[in-house]
């Protein structure tokens, strides 16, 4: 399977996707929203990959285009960088299922 490019069809290596329809700055509920799932992305690299949660660490962001976008990013916490963000990137399928699982099972 080819790694993920992003809802808009564009690829970024440690960007899992880009979600459209919002204002310049993101809105409380969307925030909590984009955080509750990338938490449970990471958990479920980590479990997958049996390594701490704490190895991976995210970020959202406003895009400023006219789509309005915006953006959750991963990053390694290492100096350096372990790779692991980008290596979710190839598992983006995979972890959405184990994401989405986790968040319904909870709520």
């Amino acid at each position: 399977m080819a790694p993920y490019s992003g809802l808009t069809g564009q690829s970024t290596p440690a960007s899992l996707g880009k979600f459209t329809g919002v204002s310049k700055l993101i809105p409380t509920e969307l925030k909590s929203a984009c955080t509750t799932l990338a938490v449970a992305l990471i958990n479920a690299f980590a479990r997958d990959s049996d390594i701490s949660s704490n190895a991976i660490s995210f970020g959202i962001r406003a895009i400023p285009n006219e789509e309005k976008e915006i953006e959750i990013f991963f990053y390694d916490t290492a100096q350096g960088g372990a790779g692991y963000s980008t290596q979710m990137g190839s598992m983006w399928y995979k972890l959405l299922d184990m994401a989405i699982k986790c968040i319904f099972r909870r709520s």
